[in-house]
């Protein structure tokens, strides 16, 4: 858990947060978490202007440490200023979305594959998951068409492409069966 504070007057902004930092992974058929004692949470956005950035939750996103990607920032925006801390939110967005250097197409797929895949296994029970190839894909099927409609009424969050979901859903689907996503579940997984 994150503690953050940000205390603010006419004159000043004080950013705070703890230091201590959680990292969660499965290995093999276990969870693990790791405890640090020393992350940074809170970064400077610009190197001529007094914006920072505080993170929580993940110390990395699509992969990639967040001081990688905040440097990266820093390092393209330069000496380009703007008249609001929401403007600058806009252009790191704007970054994040467009750095294809960074986030390249391939990791993104492969992470949208990977969260589409614990998506299926964590809604299909660990202990009534078949262990027959043709029972176990007709359940996800079924299970996937089951949550499809709920699914398709969640807002896909702002900082993910829809084309891009749209475009990698297509070619997994029209994939011979030993290529889609739901028969690549690892023998581990199931």
């Amino acid at each position: 858990m994150t503690a953050e504070v940000c205390i603010m007057n006419r004159l000043a902004v004080v950013l705070a947060a703890d230091s201590a930092a959680t990292v969660s992974q499965w290995t093999g058929d276990k969870y693990e978490e790791r405890y640090f004692k020393g992350s940074n949470k809170i970064f400077q956005l610009s190197d001529h202007q007094p914006v920072g950035i505080m993170i929580f939750d993940s110390a990395d996103i699509m992969r990639v440490p967040w001081e990688i990607v905040v440097k990266t920032f820093r390092t393209e925006l330069g000496k380009k200023s703007f008249n609001t801390v929401k403007e600058y939110a806009l252009e790191f967005f704007a970054f994040l979305e467009g750095a294809s250097l960074v986030f390249p197409m391939s990791v993104q797929e492969e992470i949208l594959l990977d969260s589409a895949r614990s998506a299926a296994i964590m809604a299909i029970h660990r202990d009534e998951y078949p262990d027959d190839e043709t029972e176990r894909l007709a359940k996800n099927s079924a299970v996937v068409a089951a949550r499809r409609e709920e699914l398709e009424k969640v807002p896909i969050n702002s900082g993910i492409n829809q084309e891009f979901v749209d475009a990698t859903l297509t070619s997994c689907s029209k994939g011979t069966p030993d290529e889609r996503p739901e028969s690549r579940i690892a023998p581990e997984q199931k």
